[in-house]
């Protein structure tokens, strides 16, 4: 057996062992990463950089997850065994499967004259299930999805909306200054004339006219 100290260091793992994302990829990264902590036990004597030499694999949706997933938890390198879980239940097989289902119900979701504020949350909820973290994809998925009101109103518009928050909150001004259903009738019921007394401001059927 090769003597462990002859093991050149390295920071980092090699281009071969990045991990992107791929479910497929998942197991095989992790074992081969798992022996290289094990010819180095110096090197790596505690979780926090455990976990960190198997971060420093990421790349792609794994990166934007990492991100994520630190600025939420500062302390999630603490615990390897718990990131490696945390890692395998975000994009083990089963989690492939889900993330599988959830782009599915994604390409059919419409709002469909829907509440905007509830459909933008069930937007990022799918988006989330379906491993979607990037703007520049929810971006150019979330235009096509709205109803024509808020869709032609958000191609027009002039703003640079580069990232998602910027979009949502364009969305939100866009939905609090729109007129509302109630308001539109009763705008209109106040120019209309009843067809009995030829009054306006109500219908024939709300009519007191004895005439």
């Amino acid at each position: 057996m090769a003597d462990t100290a002859s093991v050149p260091a390295s920071s980092a793992p090699s281009v071969e062992m990045t991990f992107d994302g791929n479910p497929v990829d998942l197991e095989r990264i992790l074992a081969h990463l798992s022996v290289l902590l094990l010819l180095r036990p110096a090197a790596f004597d505690s979780d926090s950089k455990r976990s960190a030499f198997v971060a420093s694999s990421f790349r792609g949706d794994a990166l934007d997850w990492m991100a994520e997933t630190l600025s939420a938890d500062s302390k999630v390198f603490d615990d390897f065994e718990k990131f490696k879980k945390m890692v395998k239940a975000r994009f083990g097989m089963d989690a492939a499967r889900r993330q599988i289902m959830a782009y599915t119900e994604l390409q059919e979701l419409k709002q469909g004259g829907e509440d905007l504020l509830l459909f933008l949350c069930r937007f990022e909820g799918t988006c989330s299930r379906a491993g979607i973290t990037s703007d520049v994809t929810k971006l150019l998925l979330i235009t096509p999805k709205l109803d024509s009101y808020f869709a032609e109103a958000m191609r027009t518009s002039t703003q640079a909306l580069s990232t998602w928050i910027h979009y949502r909150d364009a969305l939100h001004n866009l939905y609090m200054r729109r007129p509302s259903t109630t308001a539109n009738k009763d705008k209109k019921r106040k120019k209309s004339k009843c067809g009995k007394c030829g009054k306006k401001g109500h219908t024939v059927t709300e009519c007191r006219s004895e005439n």
